[in-house]
């Protein structure tokens, strides 16, 4: 049996995410993954990846977000698992 496509990415929550990033700058958004990629002045800031918002995280950003409440993606491959540098919008 083969494997069913994941949904397609929702645009409507996309247009509001571009929203809630505002005021970083202008931001783009492109599908990607299966999901989405936000980008401001070419500089990837956020993705969207099974209906959940992804903020780019640095070691500043990092431990703040996690605090509120906000969990790392994780890709998870048959060999390992590997945390990316980004973390869900906490509410």
């Amino acid at each position: 049996m083969p494997t069913p496509k994941p949904p397609k990415p929702d645009q409507a929550f996309a247009d509001h995410c571009c929203d809630l990033l505002g005021s970083l700058g202008p931001i783009k958004a492109q599908r990607m993954f299966g999901g989405w990629g936000f980008k401001c002045d070419g500089l990837m800031v956020a993705l969207i990846y099974k209906d959940e918002l992804y903020l780019k995280i640095d070691p500043i950003t990092k431990p703040k977000l996690l605090a509120a409440g906000g969990r790392q993606f994780l890709y998870e491959s048959p060999e390992k698992t590997v945390g990316m540098p980004y973390v869900t919008a906490p509410e």
